[in-house]
């Protein structure tokens, strides 16, 4: 197996990486909407209704939605996220900024930790677009590394515990004002 670690910044090498006809696996669900959504077909706000995520979702992920169309003429797509995975994602993120704002006004947070006990998917080359996935597959396969692997403030609180409300607060700036890749980019 081999893993492909890439950030939003280098999505855009996906296409021209691998020879044509691979089965490429992607850290998306419902790789049938994404690309209805991708063609024009399904607006943001009807794909994200269908799915049951948030525009949290769509921002992390816009880049590798907006490639699908260019990876499905090149390789054989398939998309190894499940919903529920997703949306239990979504509420962990809005668990952990219901803790950055009770820690930042109120002194103290309630612990928020993920589980990473699944291991990844099999049966092709498996794209891999966020730390705490990164952690859960890091001993499956052989890896080529787009982007040296680093966690984002909400990744990190949930795989540690640890809270720099700072950090967090920093981030969530940039991606308000410049958008999630340049935060992202900014952890580099």
């Amino acid at each position: 197996m081999i893993y492909i670690y890439s950030v939003p910044k280098t999505h855009f090498f996906l296409p021209s990486l691998l020879p044509r006809g691979v089965s490429l696996l992607l850290p998306l669900p419902r790789c049938d909407l994404l690309l209805l959504h991708a063609y024009g077909h399904l607006s943001k706000s009807e794909l994200l209704a269908k799915l049951g995520l948030s525009d949290g979702f769509y921002m992390r992920r816009r880049q590798l939605i907006a490639l699908l169309p260019t990876l499905s003429k090149l390789y054989h797509v398939r998309c190894y996220a499940e919903l529920e995975e997703e949306r239990a994602r979504e509420r962990l993120f809005y668990e952990a900024a219901k803790a950055v704002y009770t820690q930042f006004y109120h002194g103290a947070a309630a612990e928020v930790r993920v589980d990473i006990g699944k291991t990844g998917p099999e049966g092709g080359v498996v794209v891999v677009d966020n730390y705490i996935d990164y952690v859960r597959m890091r001993s499956c396969g052989d890896w080529v590394y787009l982007a040296e692997p680093r966690p984002t403030p909400v990744e990190e609180y949930l795989l540690s515990g640890r809270l720099d409300v700072d950090k967090y607060l920093k981030f969530l700036h940039i991606v308000y004002a410049r958008g999630y890749e340049e935060a992202v980019s900014s952890l580099y």
